[in-house]
């Protein structure tokens, strides 16, 4: 049963300086966080605005569209925001920077960050305008690239890797370490370039921003487990035309989150905040969560893992069953999940003779 949890006012510091650095999984952790770090994860129907606060400088990354912008900056004045060190655009999607030129002619911006993807729709050329009015300039990030969030924390562009698709999978992909906590920021990004940065990058994370409001076009089961988060966050709206969040990706993410998933939709902004060991979580409804442990918790997680019994993937083209542990699995578009052997047995398929020696 989910509880409920509501926006508090913590203030944090955050300075992003970007070097050329390449990452790779063994590198190690932040040093020990210095205060406090919160995360904001901001109802603004169906798009993407993250707030995060540490001492008292802020960053955003993603402002939604330019309808629920009321909603977005009534928000930021709530906490006080005037000044907004770093601007992240992840990419030129109207749910994702709809509101931006707005942002930069409402506040004061010293730092502007977005991919190299541009398009031609009204919202971004508004935003480029803005850019140029205010002298700010446009600084493309992007994998490889790393961030220093000052004290305790460190900030890594994880995404793109590579030639993008399209603008979902062009989206900057982030990850924020402060001090034994860390945050995974996904944007709109689909499930081929999941399947890079996992390869090249450690995604093991407390929280993790799920990918494209819970499309499943992104989310994958490897990429779900890998992450192993304490918490997911789904930025959705209510009653979308999209049906996100997908069920598929719903019960995977719940399947792998050791504390619980929620969603804008239906607990409002939801707020994390981080001492560098330990997270608590609110939301709208004012009831905060049972401060966690991170390492304990995660050492429980990592040894009761082997216990969980595998989920049953079907490929819909040749309706044979695998287990998720095989290598080698069917595309997310050509997948269908199954509780049991028995009920995908009931639903016409076979199993794999090799994952059912």
């Amino acid at each position: 049963m989910r509880q409920k949890i509501t926006a508090i006012i913590i203030s944090i510091f955050l300075l992003f300086s970007l070097t050329g650095c390449e990452e790779n999984k063994q590198e190690g952790k932040s040093t020990a966080a210095q205060g406090n770090c919160v995360v904001h994860f901001i109802n603004i129907g169906q798009g993407d605005a993250t707030l995060i606060q540490i001492d008292d400088s802020y960053s955003l990354i993603d402002t939604g569209t330019v309808a629920h912008y009321d909603d977005l900056s009534t928000y930021l004045d709530a906490q006080n925001v005037n000044h907004i060190e770093n601007m992240i655009v992840t990419h030129p999607d109207a749910d994702h920077m709809g509101g931006a030129y707005k942002v930069i002619q409402d506040y004061d911006v010293s730092n502007f960050y977005t991919t190299n993807t541009t398009n031609e729709s009204q919202a971004y050329q508004k935003m480029i305008r803005s850019l140029k009015q205010e002298k700010l300039k446009k600084q493309v990030v992007a994998s490889g690239d790393r961030i220093d969030f000052g004290k305790g924390s460190q900030g890594k562009v994880f995404g793109p890797i590579g030639e993008s698709e399209d603008n979902n999978e062009s989206s900057l992909v982030i990850r924020l370490d402060y001090g034994e906590n860390s945050f995974l920021f996904t944007g709109d990004t689909t499930a081929r370039m999941e399947n890079k940065i996992n390869e090249k990058y450690d995604i093991d994370v407390d929280v993790l921003k799920a990918s494209h409001h819970g499309s499943d076009t992104a989310n994958g089961v490897m990429f779900i487990r890998d992450a192993s988060p304490m918490y997911s966050i789904i930025s959705v709206g209510a009653n979308n035309n999209y049906g996100h969040p997908d069920s598929n990706v719903l019960r995977r993410l719940e399947k792998y989150s050791t504390e619980d998933v929620l969603r804008t939709d239906e607990d409002g902004s939801i707020v994390i905040s981080s001492d560098g060991k330990e997270l608590s979580v609110q939301s709208s409804d004012d009831i905060q969560l049972e401060r966690k442990d991170r390492t304990s918790l995660k050492k429980s997680v990592k040894k009761s893992e082997t216990s969980k019994a595998d989920e049953i993937i079907g490929n819909k083209n040749t309706k044979i069953y695998h287990k998720e542990s095989e290598s080698r699995l069917p595309d997310e578009k050509n997948r269908e999940y199954f509780s049991s052997v028995e009920k995908a047995k009931q639903a016409g398929y076979r199993a794999c003779e090799k994952c059912y020696q």
